[in-house]
């Protein structure tokens, strides 16, 4: 899911990697497929694409349902809550897009499909991919903020 292509970013043209190869006597190009890195080390990339989303949809069904965009702000929450305790890329990321793949699967207008079930959380949020202590970005801002009162 190429989902951070819905980001507005400076020099996104930078972002698109591009094969050439030959076929049939006839040089073609085409784009390589995105992956996890295209996302960063952190919810960020992935945040500003979701949101673009979540307007997209609820400017699409919003008035036949009235409670996607609360369902698409609390998927939202939930992602950005779970990567504060588990690794983005390892656990967070994969979990979020292979959940939305689901969703869009079925129906992505209905509110109620945007809750994660535990089993989903289960899969991803584990004791492999919780976030060391010294990885936590929250923890490195308080040992500077403790070291320059020191």
């Amino acid at each position: 899911m190429n989902l951070y292509e819905l980001r507005f970013i400076k020099g996104r043209e930078d972002m698109y990697h591009y094969e050439t190869y030959v076929e049939n006597r006839v040089v073609k190009v085409r784009r390589e497929a995105g992956s996890f890195k295209d996302y960063g080390a952190d919810s960020e990339i992935w945040s500003e694409a979701f949101l673009n989303y979540a307007v997209i949809l609820v400017a699409l069904f919003g008035v036949s349902n009235p409670t996607l965009h609360f369902a698409l702000y609390s998927f939202h929450r939930d992602v950005i809550d779970l990567s504060k305790i588990y690794q983005w890329q390892g656990g967070i990321l994969p979990m979020a897009l292979d959940f939305h793949t689901h969703i869009v699967q079925g129906d992505p207008a209905d509110p109620s499909r945007w809750e994660i079930p535990a089993r989903w959380q289960a899969r991803y949020c584990n004791p492999l991919t919780v976030l060391r202590a010294n990885s936590d970005n929250s923890g490195r801002k308080r040992k500077r903020a403790a070291s320059a009162f020191a």
